[in-house]
């Protein structure tokens, strides 16, 4: 008997758990989704943590063979390693630099000697301003020419406008932001001599930039918003909107957009880690004085704190935007609460 009453309470135990969840998450969907969301935001940024530490320690190369040069004597390099805390076990370091980047202490720079956290607040706002610029750019350019597009194309119209856009677009979201760095580099910088090639002059010389890595988002995210609004012009609010005679502005503007902006903007924040990627490179060409150039740098000298508090603070960004993403959408969508 008491068998049988230990296996009929377990279900019972399991469907009253599972309900007592449902009914806290229907009684509170915004306190859940927050929480679920703040949780996944410290697991990834905690996974990051160790992730770069590992990831640094994979690279060869010593650096204290880097500091010290290739005449160095075994003493001073091992010297050089205690001083550097290299000797330590791998453990032992793993614990240290994750105790101190919860404070924000990220060490010394191998190859400069200054605090890292001094060169994150000197080189990242650049970073931040350049990404922020591209972000504007293609959520600008690339939902007004979807948009655009979707009304000259609808029902049909314009076949020849709609495979050239089709075309070009597909083009340009193909083309590396690299590539596309030094080519206006050449042609809008050295031979039109129209902005500076390198450096940070002002707004003259974040347009190049800007433009590079914003371009390739562009024609990606411009087809995802014209898929979205045709697909909105076919519902049946946008004909009675025509039906009673709504003027084309408003219609577009008050319907369309909005709910084609949904599946734009998922789109536009998983691409924000392509943008931010970009910027790395492409400060490199522009000698833009950002995190890029100071990875770049960090990593050809095997200077473990700057790479290590570098890709974690990039990675840190792009998770935060995309949870921030998440709740834009949650507010625009609250009836997906429900379902996440």
């Amino acid at each position: 008997m008491a068998e049988e009453a230990a296996v009929v309470s377990r279900p019972t135990r399991q469907l009253s758990s599972r309900a007592g969840w449902s009914d806290i998450k229907a009684r509170h969907p915004w306190l859940v989704f927050l929480l679920s969301r703040v949780a996944r935001l410290v697991v990834v940024c905690a996974l990051l943590l160790v992730g770069t530490f590992l990831m640094v320690r994979l690279m060869p190369g010593d650096p204290a063979r880097r500091i010290l040069g290739l005449q160095a004597t075994p003493e001073a390099l091992e010297l050089t390693r205690h001083r550097l805390g290299l000797d330590r076990p791998q453990f032992e370091q793993l614990w240290s630099y994750c105790w101190n980047a919860l404070h924000l202490d990220f060490g010394e720079s191998f190859s400069q000697g200054v605090p890292v956290r001094e060169l994150i607040a000197e080189r990242f706002p650049k970073t931040v301003e350049l990404a922020a610029a591209a972000t504007m750019v293609l959520l600008i350019v690339g939902f007004g020419v979807g948009t655009l597009m979707a009304v000259l194309t609808r029902d049909g119209r314009r076949p020849r406008l709609d495979a050239t856009y089709g075309t070009s677009m597909g083009a340009l979201s193909a083309v590396p932001d690299f590539v596309l760095a030094a080519l206006f580099a050449v042609v809008f910088g050295l031979y039109l001599q129209w902005f500076p090639v390198a450096g940070d002059n002002g707004l003259s010389s974040l347009t190049l930039p800007t433009l590079a890595v914003a371009i390739p988002g562009i024609g990606f995210l411009s087809r995802v918003v014209r898929a979205e609004a045709l697909d909105v012009l076919s519902q049946n609010y946008v004909r009675t909107a025509r039906a009673k005679r709504l003027t084309g502005r408003r219609i577009y503007i008050r319907h369309v957009m909005p709910n084609a902006a949904y599946g734009g903007v998922t789109l536009a924040g998983v691409s924000f880690a392509s943008l931010v990627g970009g910027t790395v490179v492409v400060e490199q060409v522009f000698n833009w004085p950002g995190m890029g150039s100071a990875l770049t740098s960090a990593v050809v000298n095997r200077d473990y704190p700057v790479v290590q508090a570098g890709v974690l603070l990039l990675g840190a960004t792009v998770v935060i935007v995309n949870t921030l993403v998440d709740v834009l959408l949650a507010i625009v969508d609250p009836g997906a609460l429900r379902e996440n």
